[in-house]
């Protein structure tokens, strides 16, 4: 580190490196190559480096178009949301209690790109909160368009991001959505990774007090995955925990495992806190979560993500 007016600078350097003849014979090509391997070690964090491949060229060459694709989704309508039932196991088999409303891009060639592959090129394009909002009014009109079918109502639970939270007015162009769509408040959960409570604590805790005025629920995603202490998640006003999967996969047959999920669990009974285990997938983790009384669940056991009249379907069955 480097000591400027009594202040310890920390730099590092992320390396591109480009081989004569094999990557090129002009100096241009060299350097053009060299970048393009330094882009991807400042990808992998601070103080890599990386040496240029053909793979390197083919995931750039992908990055570009799926950049220009990806400006155009929206207005192209190649955006779509599935859904995954969340049931609760209390009753009997399992009764549909809410959705989580996952968002997919079908591109012009009918490839169907999943979230992970570029929703991070969205925030950095600054795309995000256009489709967060696409996402969030759509879950919500079609949250409604169930209710008016005469159906019973269930709750529709929605992602959002850091950057989302972090726009000014964000409470304000949720209440817009909510007025638009016609959506009762208690209807609508809205999902928050739990490393985003350790990012910037106060502007969180903040914005989830103006967005739970307006009646809405929040939870906690993939928790036991970061670090937020318990006496910062006692301040927020958090309706639900979502244990993440990673806890639930063997949590029947790994005991450090089912200690960890039992004291979420006694942790949310504690804070009178609601409780979601994701990720179940066998018998075995569901019987352990239902004996633990962690009623509400979802996960491949019961269904995996499916389209809104598969879902029309679950709702029927019930009437």
């Amino acid at each position: 580190p480097f000591i400027i007016d009594n202040n310890e600078i920390q730099v590092t350097a992320s390396i591109g490196i480009s081989i004569y003849p094999d990557d090129g014979r002009e100096a241009a090509t060299l350097i053009r190559k060299a970048d393009i391997a330094m882009q991807r070690s400042r990808s992998l964090g601070m103080g890599e480096s990386s040496i240029h491949s053909r793979t390197l060229d083919i995931q750039t060459q992908e990055h570009f178009w799926m950049k220009n694709d990806l400006a155009r989704a929206i207005s192209r309508d190649e955006l779509f949301l599935n859904y995954q039932p969340i049931y609760d196991i209390n009753q009997g088999e399992g009764e549909l209690v809410g959705v989580e409303a996952l968002l997919r891009w079908k591109n012009e060639n009918g490839k169907i790109i999943s979230p992970s592959k570029f929703i991070q090129l969205a925030e950095r394009m600054g795309l995000i909160h256009s489709i967060g909002d696409w996402v969030l009014m759509n879950a919500c009109k079609q949250n409604r368009k169930w209710q008016d079918q005469g159906h019973r109502p269930i709750y529709i639970s929605v992602n959002i991001s850091i950057l989302q939270l972090e726009q000014p007015g964000f409470d304000r162009i949720v209440e817009r959505i909510l007025e638009e769509s016609g959506l009762d408040p208690e209807y609508l959960h809205l999902e928050i990774t739990e490393t985003f409570f350790t990012q910037n604590y106060r502007m969180v805790n903040e914005a989830i007090g103006r967005l739970s005025r307006l009646g809405i629920r929040l939870s906690i995603d993939d928790f036991g995955t970061g670090y937020s202490s318990l006496s910062q998640l006692c301040q927020f006003n958090i309706h639900n925990l979502k244990i993440d999967r990673s806890f639930i996969d063997g949590v029947d047959n790994d005991e450090n495992k089912s200690k960890i999920v039992k004291a979420v669990i006694s942790l949310a009974n504690s804070l009178k806190v609601g409780l979601i285990a994701e990720g179940v997938e066998t018998r075995a983790q569901l019987n352990f979560l239902k004996n633990n009384e962690c009623n509400i669940v979802q996960g491949y056991l019961f269904s995996k993500p499916i389209d809104t009249e598969q879902i029309e379907r679950i709702l029927i069955g019930y009437e």
